[in-house]
Parts: C-alpha cells; sequence; structure tokens
C-alpha cells in the first residue's frame, strides 16, 4: 500500500521541480562552446567573444571581437520554455537565412550566474549540426539608474541622416531593440525574405531622460563610439533623438 500511495507523491514533486525550473533572464557572456564537429573550445582562446540577451520571452546574440573580423554574425527571436527544455524561434540568423522562422529545442540548466544550453539545429547549410554553449551572466559596473527602457521594443518610424523608416508602409523591414542592463542589443531583418540586414549592441545607462550607448559590437561602425541619446515616452512608446536622428520604439508585450 505504501508503494502505491508514494509513488504519485513522487510523479507531483518531479512535475513541480519541472515547472519550478530556473530560467536565464538577462544578458550573457559565453565562455566556451563546440559548434558542429569541432571540439570544444573557450571563447578567449578563439580571439573573440559573444554575448546572448534573455527578456521578457525574446533573445538575441553576436559574435564579435575578432581583430581581423570585427563582427561575425548576430541571431534573434522569441523563446520559451516548457517541460524543462528551452525552444528558441528565429526571426533573423545572418549565417544562413533558412534557419529563420524556425524552432529549434535545447537542454539546459543554470547553476548560480552560470547558464549552459545544448542541442542541434537543422536547415539548409545546417545538417544536425551541435550546439554547446556555457554562459556566465554579465554584471553591470554600476546599479541602472532608471529603468523604464528595461524590456523589448519595436521599432515604428525613423527619420534622420542615418535613414528614413515608417513600419505602415514598410512592413517587411523588422527591427527590434532589447534592454537588459547592463546592456541593448538592436537587429534588423526582412520578415518575408529573412534577409539579416544589420545588429548591434551597446552597454547603455539611462537616468530617465538621456540614454548613454557605448558601442560593443556592431555590423555599422567600429566599437568604442558614445551617443548621448534624448529619450521622450508617450504611452507604450518612446522615441529617441540623436544627432538629427529621430526614432520610434514600441513596447512589446512578454511572450507567453
Amino acid at each position: 500500500m505504501k508503494t502505491y500511495f508514494l509513488l504519485p507523491v513522487f510523479f507531483l514533486m518531479i512535475s513541480l521541480l519541472t515547472a519550478q525550473k530556473a530560467v536565464p533572464q538577462g544578458v550573457y557572456q559565453l565562455l566556451s562552446a563546440q559548434y558542429g564537429d569541432t571540439p570544444p573550445q573557450a571563447t578567449a582562446d578563439a580571439g573573440g567573444k559573444a554575448t546572448k540577451v534573455f527578456r521578457d520571452g525574446y533573445w538575441m546574440s553576436a559574435f564579435y571581437g575578432q581583430q581581423e573580423k570585427p563582427f561575425g554574425g548576430a541571431g534573434g527571436g522569441y523563446y520559451t520554455f516548457k517541460d524543462g527544455k528551452y525552444a528558441e524561434t528565429l526571426y533573423f540568423f545572418s549565417w544562413d537565412s533558412t534557419a529563420a522562422t524556425k524552432t529549434y529545442t535545447f537542454d539546459y540548466s543554470i547553476d548560480g550566474n552560470y547558464y549552459h544550453q545544448f542541442g542541434k539545429i537543422q536547415s539548409d547549410q545546417y545538417k544536425d549540426y551541435v550546439i554547446d554553449e556555457m554562459f556566465l551572466k554579465k554584471q553591470g559596473a554600476e546599479p541602472l539608474k532608471n529603468n523604464t527602457l528595461e524590456g523589448v521594443w519595436f521599432l515604428e518610424s525613423a527619420t534622420g541622416p542615418i535613414w528614413t523608416y515608417d513600419r505602415k508602409t514598410n512592413p517587411e523591414h523588422q527591427a527590434m531593440k532589447i534592454y537588459a542592463y547592463p546592456m541593448t542589443f538592436y537587429g534588423h531583418w526582412n520578415n518575408k525574405t529573412h534577409s539579416f540586414y544589420g545588429a548591434g549592441g551597446c552597454n547603455y545607462q539611462f537616468d530617465g531622460q538621456t540614454l548613454v550607448e557605448n558601442v560593443v559590437f556592431t555590423t555599422f561602425e567600429e566599437p568604442g563610439k558614445t551617443y548621448n541619446i534624448k529619450v521622450t515616452f508617450d504611452g507604450d512608446t518612446y522615441t529617441q533623438e540623436f544627432d538629427g536622428n529621430k526614432e520610434v520604439w514600441k513596447k512589446a508585450p512578454p511572450v507567453k
């Protein structure tokens, strides 16, 4: 009789532990990785860096920092955690556009500030391609002064010397920006052809009015440049203005 009583309790405990499994949130620096058939390697030994951000159900990652190739590539999309697994769907993938729109499921574990994900992806270019990555959560050098920008935003419009854009007249062009202190990430892609346009990441600080971005990686310019950006809010949108440029971004609800 005791055996029959303990079995459902045991399975209930397993279900609760699975449901309560910790999930990553924030910015993570890649420590080591295996890609494809190559042996695992520490990122520092490869001569570059990689960073991944998780925020409110959206993610982006980028490889950068090699002397001969300052920007190596980027991917991004949305994610879910279910039944102890991590599943990410790609909006864009600079290495292979055929991977976009696909969903890949990974095993994962969290130990304090360490995050480990491992699995395989399939695309026209990559067949049973192993991905095994170990990350360490990135901390800010000082507290964030104002957290109003924290979250995920999609670009509504842009005017100025850099470019002119209106999402209503050009819905195929998508741009996403993720704030997860101490960094902000952004990516641009074509939602129909799945072409990759560009991406970037900055260390940031915000005091409620001025957004300070220091470029860490980008497809468009050299890292290290600092922008002081005026920010104003209007409901679920915010406007950022700098160097004659004006961009309007709309807050995205968390992915459920």
